[in-house]
């Protein structure tokens, strides 16, 4: 997994006769009044970053207190060793400039290195549609001569380009010499600088979203389309009863007008899955049995069916994503009856309250809760779930803090829970089968 470290960027305008020109800082310094907190992501072997306190004042960096990035390069022979391992800033988190090869400050970029071992270390800059601005046919490699001691090296260009907004380091490039690396390699790195000509300032990503209700009471909000086809649309609630007694929801026309035709919805700043408890619902009406397909794309891609069947009324759906923990996946997708093509007549599906949060909060969906049944509840021993005629996939029990403290999947009508080891108290069962998902309350005495 991509690791990401915060760091401060201080921007120092100064007057040189050119417009909007300034000389670009990134200190790693805690607190500074104005500057900006922004990501940096490792790649290749993704050797572990993070800022510290300088480990060795000497050289030029003699400051002890100041604050540095610290980066583990490991062996070429450990699992996952690279030859051009390094990190780099997230698109705009540094700012958007230009370079004009006429001014001296923008034919060079220099920072503070302390490295263990010698060896080679690497630069790019690329500009915001991805394209490489500066690489290495631009001498963009610099040996490091001499370990553990701090030194001011310069990377030189002269070029000139628009809207550059990424900066890459290469912390051990060994690519084109034999690609070793017998030992791990240590870098610190202090006070990066340069110059440019400002075009955005940095925008910084917030944290990602890690619960969410849309109940579309005042329009579609930020959903639309995709697939190229079909309508949406807000309307009235054409039936106000329970499980969904809301005034206004969302109208899908044309599900298959072609053969990918979706719902969608994107969050910049991606949704946050890292506590291993989430979960998504929706609320589904629609003339048919369909299946609805809900995906989280942007990222590793989370792929889950879950089938509509009550025809005629709302059904909520509870999709189980509590075995994905990243962070990075950006837009929500939801398709009804993806199977058919688009020979099939189009319908009009509603749907209404998705929402995200702790899958054991999210509730049932409209299965009859009748056809499931725990006995005995309350227990001291074990439960046994049984169904009418419906096969269990999986059942996932979570305490009243939302952890998943139990999980099996029995693959039948019926199944027998555990509790030996669980504490006295009340639980959730999460129950999941081809036709959907429901939860039922347990009591363990």
């Amino acid at each position: 997994m991509m690791k990401k470290i915060t760091f401060l960027l201080t921007l120092i305008t100064i007057s040189l006769g050119f417009a909007q020109q300034q000389t670009y800082l990134i200190d790693f310094e805690d607190g500074n009044v104005g500057s900006d907190a922004s990501l940096w992501t490792s790649f290749n072997s993704n050797p572990p970053s993070e800022v510290v306190t300088n480990p060795q004042a000497n050289g030029v960096n003699t400051d002890a207190t100041t604050k540095v990035l610290k980066i583990v390069t490991p062996p070429l022979a450990a699992p996952g060793g690279g030859c051009a391992a390094g990190l780099e800033t997230d698109n705009g988190t540094i700012g958007t400039w230009d370079l004009d090869s006429g001014v001296p400050s923008n034919t060079s970029l220099s920072m503070m290195v302390h490295k263990s071992t010698v060896g080679r270390i690497g630069m790019q800059l690329i500009n915001s549609t991805g394209g490489l601005v500066v690489g290495f046919t631009d001498g963009a490699t610099i040996p490091v001569t001499v370990a553990n001691e701090w030194q001011l090296i310069t990377f030189n260009f002269s070029i000139d380009a628009s809207n550059v907004s990424k900066l890459v380091i290469f912390t051990d490039w060994t690519c084109d010499q034999g690609a070793t690396r017998a030992t791990e390699s240590i870098l610190h790195i202090d006070n990066i600088t340069w110059g440019g000509d400002k075009v955005l300032d940095p925008v910084i990503p917030g944290p990602p979203v890690a619960s969410f209700v849309d109940d579309f009471e005042s329009g579609l909000g930020d959903y639309g389309v995709g697939g190229d086809g079909g309508t949406l649309t807000s309307i009235a609630n054409p039936d106000q009863t329970a499980p969904n007694t809301s005034a206004n929801v969302a109208q899908l026309s044309g599900i298959n007008t072609n053969l990918y035709t979706h719902i969608e919805k994107t969050v910049a700043d991606g949704f946050d899955l890292s506590s291993g408890d989430r979960g998504f619902s929706i609320m589904v009406r629609g003339s048919s049995t369909v299946p609805v397909k809900f995906k989280l794309e942007g990222g590793a891609v989370v792929d889950l069916d879950l089938t509509y069947t009550d025809v005629g009324n709302w059904q909520k759906l509870v999709y189980d994503v509590s075995g994905n923990t990243s962070t990075n996946n950006t837009k929500l997708v939801v398709f009804f009856d993806i199977e058919n093509n688009t020979t099939v007549p189009g319908g009009d599906f509603q749907f209404d309250n998705i929402e995200m949060g702790a899958l054991a909060s999210l509730g049932t969906d409209d299965l009859k809760l009748e056809s499931f049944k725990a006995f005995p509840n309350p227990t001291q021993d074990s439960w046994t779930i049984k169904t009418k005629n419906e096969i269990i996939n999986t059942i996932k029990v979570y305490d009243v803090l939302g952890k998943n403290v139990l999980t099996t999947s029995p693959n039948d009508s019926e199944a027998n829970i555990s509790g030996k080891q669980l504490k006295t108290g009340l639980y959730f069962a999460t129950i999941l089968t081809q036709q959907g998902q429901q939860t039922l309350r347990l009591v363990k005495q």
